[in-house]
C-alpha cells in the first residue's frame, strides 16, 4: 500500500520542482537536480517494493534465528 502511495506523490513533486522558478546563473548543473534524483530514486524503491510484496517472497523471520529455533514450537510466541 505504501508503494503504492509513494509513485504518485513522488510524481506529483517532480511536477512542482519543475515548475519552480530557475536560477538566473546558467549552469548546466543546476539545484533542482537533486530533488528531482531523489525522487525518482523513491519511485525505483516503490516499485521494487511493490513487486517484492507481490511476489510473496517475504518470510517472517524468529528473532532467534534458525540456529537457535526450537522446531517443536510452532512460533516464537508460544516460546513466551
Amino acid at each position: 500500500m505504501v508503494a503504492l502511495l509513494a509513485i504518485p506523490v513522488a510524481i506529483f513533486l517532480i511536477a512542482v520542482e519543475l515548475e519552480t522558478p530557475k536560477a538566473n546563473i546558467p549552469q548546466p548543473v543546476g539545484p533542482e537536480v537533486m530533488p528531482i534524483g531523489i525522487l525518482i530514486l523513491l519511485i525505483i524503491n516503490a516499485i521494487a517494493l511493490f513487486v517484492r510484496g507481490i511476489s510473496g517472497k517475504d518470510k517472517p523471520i524468529s528473532p532467534a534465528g534458525d540456529a537457535g529455533a526450537d522446531p517443536s514450537l510452532s512460533s516464537w510466541r508460544e516460546k513466551y
